[in-house]
């Protein structure tokens, strides 16, 4: 049997401002957080597709 290999995506493929964007919104040194996104950050997070509705 041959052994599958599953390609696994880093975020080096992804664009890096809608990963921080992503992270502002969800995550902080502090552990989670609730900090709110601009209607422009959470835009570009969408469009780039790390985040939706």
């Amino acid at each position: 049997m041959k052994h599958k290999y599953i390609k696994v995506v880093t975020t080096s493929m992804v664009d890096k401002k809608a990963i921080k964007i992503l992270f502002k919104r969800y995550w902080s040194s502090a552990g989670w957080t609730d900090t709110y996104l601009s209607k422009a950050e959470l835009d570009y997070a969408k469009e780039a597709g790390v985040m939706f509705d």
